[in-house]
């Protein structure tokens, strides 16, 4: 692009024109001088603007001046060029006037002296580092391990510190019921968290007393109710103080019993122990205050009815032990068979080894019998071997389930280490009876005999 333009004069015929424009020309010459630079010196020759060599170099230059005209001398030509300068550079040049340069501005890493216009690079606290390269070289910044860490995040979220310069990036989660979160990464906003279900409808109650759920995310109050008597409740909703239960009435009167008994209401909230007591030879009590056991009355074994009048009634099988009965006047006495009698039977001689084997003795009842005890007995005991075992049958069929037994040294049941068991009781007039010897031992038993005992029908 041409600088400077002049124009030209075709013809001197007409003067005035040819005048206007050689006076353009020297205008437009005087205009141009003023914004090239002087070679010689002479002013005005600052730059107005950055010079642009195009990739060319300027040879042979002497030593610059500052801004106020001091020569600095020795200054490194690479400086030229070269920003920022390092602190060498600065110091190796020295103005025409002594010092370091003052009013021109240049970055250090770090605060010098003998440079007091130097501005200088820092950092504050931790995370961040500087370092100079040098001349023609660059001031690094660099991020310590755990924002390099940050800045190594490639996914989306709240960044966490996992360990020493590790971080990740996490997600809050909700638990499966109670709370939801939205923008639980922050990505689209500020995490919120809502209480749901049960917390939302806890939140949600706007009056007092015991929190009580009642169906599924469904919360209400409630009040603890006494009864019309016997509890009274203090802080029944739980607001000013724990729900206190206190007995009333009948319930604090059997509360507070100090001994033990039967319990009986004697007035209204009046309670007291009682025992059940019975008299003398006509009534028995035992457990009467109920403490060991359910009470029971029973007759004794030796009544006496001295004053006493017997009126009405039928009476079967009395053991009679005076029998003078006088004449009745009044009951009837249609049985005097009960009292106890016995049936000793023989079931071998006294000198024979006993065997096993069935019907070792046989004999028919002579009346109906009602069996309460069976007992075996030997003349001359077993020393060892199998338990003695004997077995009575009525008709055929045993009468006893579990069967006498004699233990080995020992010449009767009574002793048996396990009691006989009758299984028929009510013998038949006319019934067979029969003897089994079941089992034996080492063949030393001798003189089997068998009792039944009960009473006549």
């Amino acid at each position: 692009m041409t600088k400077l333009v002049q124009n030209d004069i075709a013809s001197l015929v007409n003067e005035q024109s040819a005048l206007a424009a050689l006076n353009a020309n020297y205008a437009s010459l005087e205009a141009f001088s003023d914004s090239v630079l002087s070679r010689d010196g002479t002013s005005p020759n600052p730059m107005l603007a950055d010079l642009d060599m195009n990739s060319n170099q300027i040879l042979n230059i002497g030593d610059p001046l500052d801004m106020n005209g001091n020569r600095i001398i020795g200054l490194d030509p690479g400086l030229l060029d070269s920003e920022p300068a390092t602190v060498g550079q600065l110091n190796s040049a020295i103005l025409s006037g002594g010092g370091a340069p003052s009013t021109v501005a240049y970055i250090t890493v770090g605060n010098t002296p003998s440079l007091p216009a130097e501005r200088a690079l820092a950092v504050t606290g931790a995370g961040l580092s500087l370092t100079d390269g040098g001349g023609n070289a660059s001031i690094t910044i660099d991020l310590d391990d755990d924002l390099d860490a940050i800045a190594g995040l490639s996914g989306t979220g709240l960044s966490a510190r996992t360990g020493t310069s590790t971080w990740a990036t996490r997600t809050l989660q909700p638990p499966a019921a109670g709370i939801t979160i939205t923008n639980p990464a922050g990505i689209a906003g500020d995490p919120t968290l809502v209480l749901a279900n049960d917390l939302a409808a806890l939140e949600g109650l706007s009056g007092t007393g015991i929190a009580v759920h009642t169906g599924t995310s469904t919360w209400t109050e409630r009040s603890l109710t006494a009864p019309a008597a016997g509890i009274t409740i203090t802080n029944n909703t739980g607001v000013a103080g724990n729900p206190t239960l206190v007995l009333a009435n009948d319930l604090n009167a059997v509360e507070n019993l100090a001994s033990n008994g039967m319990a009986a209401r004697t007035a209204t909230d009046t309670w007291t122990t009682r025992t059940i007591t019975g008299t003398a030879n006509e009534i028995t009590s035992t457990n009467g205050d109920g403490v060991s056991g359910n009470p029971t009355l029973s007759i004794p074994s030796s009544v006496t009815f001295t004053g006493k009048t017997i009126t009405g009634g039928t009476y079967s099988s009395p053991a009679l032990t005076t029998p003078s009965l006088g004449t009745p006047t009044s009951g009837t006495l249609t049985s005097t068979g009960g009292y106890t009698e016995a049936f000793v039977v023989a079931c071998s001689d006294e000198t024979t080894a006993l065997t096993t084997g069935v019907n070792k003795v046989k004999w028919r009842m002579p009346y109906a019998f009602n069996v309460v005890t069976v007992r075996a007995s030997l003349s001359t005991a077993q020393a060892s071997g199998s338990i003695f075992t004997v077995d009575i049958n009525e008709s055929g069929t045993s009468i006893i389930s579990t069967k006498l037994t004699i233990d080995n040294t020992e010449s009767t049941s009574t002793t048996a280490a396990t009691p006989a068991v009758i299984s028929d009781s009510s013998l038949a007039d006319d019934a067979e009876m029969s003897v089994d010897i079941d089992q034996i031992g080492d063949g030393t038993a001798k003189g089997l005999k068998i009792e039944l005992i009960g009473f006549h029908n």
